[in-house]
């Protein structure tokens, strides 16, 4: 039978219900929801109580238990239905266990209370049953008895209560649905089957079994349609992000018991997004901060808080709080980075800290950090044309930043922080001695920090944060905290958290409109233009999470578990890692033609992801294409799940767990990669590992030099795949490898190919003398190459792997040769000094290579 959808449940009841005089209903997943994501988890909230975790057991010892003791009465050819005494009797054997026994069912029956929610749509069928003169019945598969039932179902809804007539358990009769507990309930009541309209969620013992009986049956689908995906990308997150799932950490979904209301306005896939991800996210966010605020105004000894949410990016957290507190202020302040940096420079040392932080920290350009400086055109041109010349910061400053400069910065952010405190005053009614609380996404606290010591000074305010997502900044000095941060998560999660890259939920959660660069005299704020069209769907997708947030705040109690502070966060924490590290195919889709600007009053905005760009880019470096190589996207993790799985979770590992793997350790598999470094008259010969990266491709570094430098790609294989071939400065192969200084795509241009026959997409069909052959670069420059590749068909007898890649001598004439064996260097002593004086030379550039891929860490990402 297929089942009904919950909000579909009641005129389909109703229709069946017809002419029958008894409505029968299961308990759990059918009449009661648990707000976890599979029955068990529930035992997850014993894990900490004693006598549970005096003895260290977990969830999963209690299931263990419940097994063993219908197995048990199975092996005493007993019927295997137990009572949840007998249950604990397994964990508690001993004589003197009563005591332990009776604290844990006491728990376990807290546990459901706390956990359990009345679904609203059965709710309605009892109500309609009583109205229609139905008596109205339970009859549920339980270890339970009918009286801890009903003190259970008494606990959630005392409504229930008062409309169950009567209870049927199977721990009380000893035999269950499936085989003949029906037929008890049957004598009991005195009634035909043809008088019972049943109401279960067990294809099996709600609707085969009762069916057989002549019992009208209805089963109950708790996650029709795209609740079911919903909650697997719930869970595939929380396992992702915790260990002990199941066994002390439940998967929360809390608010499953809204999916019994109308689902109008959700057939869209944002629709979807914005209710049950986005929207769970921003409520646990706002109820927390309105609770906060609810201490805080009843502690009158404490100075008056004026809590102000940021925009833009505040946005969607502001609206949401309106409807949780619709009696409470919720003023919006319009800073960004770019004017709370240009109002904080009050000293010569704050702008020259600014500056030597602006690359490093913020990573600011220089016609952003020109900007920030309050700088005028000429001036600007000035300050961005020294700072493009020289290398060397400290001596930019000094040329730069003269006493006259100086002054004239200040007397302008002087100037500009007066209009940025009116902005504030007019906003939130800020008053001398007050503390202002910042509201925002999260995650770094940069606005909160530069402004404590303006607004300290100014009008003596203290200014504190509250955030979405924080990651802890010392320079706050523990004046910020956020609603899933590291006072319950540990550093390495919240990393992996920020360093995935927060635009995508900023932008789900901003507002329209530019970036604030200037105040008027009013303290009206002065945007620009918006430099990034926001997708239609995005609106959609905020509307839907605000209705969600509405119905969370308009439902009974009883229709939801009890939200306590820590499950609140912890939901939040999972539908967020289900927004951002396993999204949809479909929201995957639209989220990668999405851009987002930087907010710092200019014009410069990035792609939040691209996952063609992110394949090339594991075909090329594996998982380090994310620390940089010229482009910049904030989403990397999109690009993985795109990619596949195992990539996300290899990412995961590293960032969020320190794994330390290199680019040489991530796999065994490489390939012995022929090289020919010809000197004038004299030639090297040398093999360097290719490592193997994504999709069967390898990549390879070796350097450029005055000399020409052939790869024997025709030793090696007989049809070969090229994805890329890029060059790069030596200065770039660093500790970050690659981030910095320019990556040229070598085009089939820029180096020659012999003895192959090209087809389409790189594909090379290559001969036994088949090279490609990179010219000599001008003498006092060097550069390397980085090759990836897909050998297709290795050659008869080529040599498929090098030594052990982790050792630098791997790159050197002793560890690997060419196939045949031939070469003027190949394995043996140098024959003339000339040739070793070569032979240092390129072996010297291996081993730097070498020593760089072995240092380049994932973890670094």
């Amino acid at each position: 039978m297929k089942g009904i959808a919950p909000h579909a449940l009641l005129e389909v009841w109703r229709h069946a219900a017809e002419g029958k005089t008894v409505a029968s209903f299961d308990c759990f997943d059918t009449l009661l929801w648990r707000g976890v994501g599979a029955p068990n988890q529930v035992f997850c909230e014993l894990a900490g109580k004693p006598p549970f975790s005096t003895q260290g057991y977990t969830a999963y010892h209690r299931v263990a238990a419940e097994s063993l003791a219908r197995r048990v009465r199975f092996e005493q050819r007993e019927v295997p239905e137990v009572t949840l005494r007998e249950v604990y009797q397994q964990l508690f054997p001993e004589p003197d266990g009563a005591a332990q026994i009776a604290a844990c069912m006491s728990y376990e029956q807290d546990a459901e209370s706390s956990i359990c929610f009345v679904a609203p749509a059965v709710l309605a069928c009892m109500r309609e049953a009583r109205r229609l003169g139905m008596s109205v019945i339970v009859v549920s598969d339980t270890c339970f008895s009918a009286g801890q039932l009903r003190a259970l179902i008494a606990s959630v809804s005392p409504e229930v209560d008062e409309l169950v007539d009567q209870i049927f358990c199977s721990s009380d009769y000893r035999i269950g649905k499936a085989r003949q507990l029906w037929h008890c309930v049957l004598g009991e009541l005195c009634a035909t089957p043809d008088t019972i309209m049943h109401l279960g969620d067990n294809p099996i013992a709600d609707v085969q079994a009762p069916s057989k009986l002549g019992i009208a049956c209805l089963r109950l689908d708790r996650y029709a349609g795209a609740a079911e995906a919903v909650l697997r990308r719930r869970e595939f997150a929380t396992r992702l992000m915790f260990s002990g799932v199941g066994e002390t950490r439940s998967v929360w979904t809390l608010y499953d018991g809204l999916e019994c209301q109308t689902q109008s306005g959700r057939t869209s896939w944002h629709g979807e997004l914005g209710w049950h991800l986005l929207g769970p996210v921003v409520f646990a966010f706002a109820k927390t901060l309105a609770d906060e605020f609810a201490d805080r105004t009843r502690d009158t000894d404490q100075p008056t808080v004026r809590f102000a949410f940021l925009m833009r990016d505040a946005h969607l957290l502001r609206n949401a709080a309106d409807i949780v507190a619709p009696n409470e202020p919720h003023p919006s302040l319009h800073i960004s980075r770019k004017t709370a940096f240009s109002a904080s420079f009050d000293n010569d040392h704050a702008i020259q800290n600014f500056v030597k932080l602006s690359t490093l920290e913020y990573r600011l350009s220089p016609a952003q950090c020109g900007a920030c400086l309050l700088l005028n055109d000429e001036e600007r041109a000035r300050f961005t044309e020294a700072f493009i010349a020289k290398e060397d910061t400290p001596r930019a400053i000094n040329d730069f930043f003269s006493a006259q400069m100086l002054d004239a910065i200040k007397t302008r952010s002087k100037a500009f922080r007066g209009r940025l405190i009116t902005h504030i005053v007019a906003q939130t009614g800020l008053k001398r001695g007050d503390t202002l609380c910042l509201v925002d996404t999260g995650y770094n606290g940069t606005i909160q920090y530069l402004l404590c010591d303006v607004l300290r000074k100014e009008m003596d305010v203290t200014v504190i944060g509250r955030y979405l997502i924080y990651r802890q900044n010392l320079r706050l000095r523990g004046q910020a905290s956020g609603l899933i941060d590291a006072s319950w998560l540990d550093q390495g999660l919240i990393h992996a958290l920020t360093q995935s890259g927060l635009a995508f939920l900023e932008a789900m959660c901003a507002g329209g409109g530019g970036s604030v660069v200037d105040y008027e005299p009013t303290g009206h704020p002065v945007c620009n233009a918006e430099i990034v069209r926001r997708p239609l769907w995005m609106g959609a997708c905020q509307r839907m999470a605000l209705m969600f947030v509405d119905q969370v705040c308009a439902v009974p109690a009883s229709a939801l578990p009890k939200l306590t502070r820590s499950r609140l966060r912890e939901s939040a924490l999972t539908n967020l890692g289900a927004m951002l590290f396993f999204p949809s195919e479909r929201e995957l889709s639209e989220i990668s033609q999405m851009q987002w600007d930087v907010n710092l009053g200019g014009d410069i905005c990035h792609d939040v992801c691209d996952p063609k760009k992110g394949v090339s880019g594991l075909r090329r470096r594996g998982l380090l294409y994310l620390t940089g190589g010229g482009e910049f996207r904030s989403n990397g993790p999109f690009e993985l799940r795109h990619a596949g799985a195992d990539q996300l979770t290899l990412y995961m590992a590293c960032v969020r767990n320190g794994l330390p793997m290199t680019e040489p350790a991530l796999s065994y598999r490489r390939i012995a990669l022929p090289l020919t470094f010809a000197f004038e008259e004299n030639v090297v010969r040398r093999c360097v590992p290719a490592h193997a990266t994504y999709d069967g491709y390898y990549t390879a570094v070796f350097p450029l030099g005055q000399c020409t430098v052939r790869v024997e790609i025709g030793a090696l294989t007989q049809w070969l795949q090229i994805e890329s071939v890029t060059s790069f400065p030596a200065e770039a192969y660093g500790r970050m490898s690659e981030t910095s200084g320019p990556q040229l795509r070598f085009e089939t241009t820029d180096y020659v190919l012999d003895g192959v026959t090209r087809h389409g997409g790189g594909l090379l069909e290559c001969g036994r003398t088949a090279a490609m052959t990179f010219a000599p670069i001008p003498e006092g420059t060097s550069d390397y190459i980085r090759v990836a590749f897909r050998p297709v068909t290795l050659h008869d007898g080529a040599q498929p792997q090098c030594d052990d890649p982790l050792l630098p001598a791997a790159f050197s004439s002793a560890a690997a040769l060419f196939a045949d064996g031939a070469g003027d260097d190949c394995g043996g002593k140098d024959e003339s000094a000339a040739i070793s004086r070569y032979a240092a030379v390129v072996d010297g550039k291996l081993a730097a290579a070498a020593s760089v891929l072995n240092a380049a860490l994932y973890t670094a990402l």
